[in-house]
């Protein structure tokens, strides 16, 4: 929804589409959920729907004379719903 100068709600017709895009962010293509103003065109709301995560775990061998070691991973995560299924 939109108010117009007098700061009246006015209803839209807008377009709903999940986009397939290279984003930056994650250096990878990815879904970006995307409103489109049916009467002009302009972008109401884009909302990525991929997220990059990094972190570190600590990971134990069963073995007692090795020591733990600590990798990291990178994750991409898709949203629910993202699939476009």
């Amino acid at each position: 929804m939109a108010t117009d100068a007098n700061g009246v709600t006015e209803m839209r017709y807008a377009y709903r589409m999940i986009l397939l895009a290279y984003c930056t962010a994650v250096q990878s293509q990815g879904r970006f959920l995307l409103w489109l103003d049916a009467q002009n065109g302009t972008i109401l709301k884009l909302d990525p729907l991929i997220h990059n995560i990094e972190g570190t775990a600590t990971v134990f061998n069963r073995d007692p004379e090795l020591e733990p070691q600590k990798p990291t991973f990178k994750l991409m995560l898709l949203l629910e719903g993202s699939r476009g299924d």
